[in-house]
Formats: C-alpha cells, structure tokens, sequence
C-alpha cells in the first residue's frame, strides 16, 4: 500500500490536486478510500483527517467500505416511489439478506444504493445494475435480475 500511496502523492503534488482530486484517485486506485490512506496522506500534507472525512462524508459519491464486484442503483425519487420503488428497494434488501445498515452483501457480490432521482421517470420504476438502466421494473423483474447475477448468466434486458 505504500508504494500505491506514494505514487499517487508524487502525481498529487506534481500536479498540484486539490483535496477531491486526490480523494478521487485513492478511490480509482483501491474503489473506494480506506481509512488508513486517509491518516497516511494527513501526516504528509499536514491536513486534519477530519477535512479528508467531511469531504468524503459530503459527496455521495465517496466510500469508506469497499464496494460489491456487481452494483445496483434502485431510484427512489418522486416517480419512482409513486410506482413503488421503495418496495423495489425492500425487496432487494431481502434477497440479497442484507442487514439494516448495510449496503454491500458479506460475500462481495452485491453494493445496493438508493438514487433520490436518477432522471428516468418516463420509464420508473428505475434501477441501475453496473450502469446498464432497467426502466419498468418490479420486485419479480429485480429478484431475477440479481439471481441471474448471482448465477452469472444475465445477460440483456429483463
């Protein structure tokens, strides 16, 4: 780890990066910033960890914990939760057995997220399995989606 670390505070200082640019290539580099390279690149920059942590803490697009190797979005916006996304999002909570609290499955297949608005309404309800959108989807349509990845045979569209 610290020879990764290093590298990435040579191009920090080379480049002359701010806090987020560097926060944005600790999570690139591992998928996601470890609380350990947090400390590491507080001492050497002479920065408090707690301006690392409320930037991290700020933007939901930092993680603290490692992610699952499949990631799924359900939307949760206005629309979405009309049509019933937030049983679409209970209904993965359950199939994957995950705890509350908990966001990636013990075995690192799985990272659930909830998207206030992911900007599909015309096809909600919506959710974003490794980037790929499903509009119309169900707590039937969503419990097949993650079998057949659990499996590693979806392929396509439901």
């Amino acid at each position: 780890m610290e020879k990764i670390l290093n590298r990435i505070l040579d191009e920090h200082v080379r480049y002359k990066g701010n806090l987020i640019s560097l926060l944005q290539r600790i999570q690139e580099t591992y998928g996601y910033v470890p609380e350990e390279s947090v400390f590491w690149f507080s001492e050497r920059l002479d920065i408090p960890a707690s301006r690392f942590f409320g930037v991290i803490t700020f933007y939901p697009k930092f993680r603290t914990k490692p992610v699952g190797k499949n990631t799924l979005t359900v939307c949760c916006g206005a629309a979405c939760h009309i049509k019933g996304g937030d049983k679409i999002l209970e209904t993965v909570r359950e199939v994957l057995s995950l705890p509350e609290g908990e966001d990636t499955t013990a075995d690192m297949m799985f990272t659930i997220q909830q998207a206030t608005c992911i900007g599909a309404c015309s096809i909600a309800p919506v959710a974003i399995m490794n980037n790929q959108v499903h509009g119309g989807i169900d707590p039937v349509k969503v419990t097949k989606m993650i079998k057949g990845y659990e499996r590693e045979e979806f392929i396509g569209y439901l």
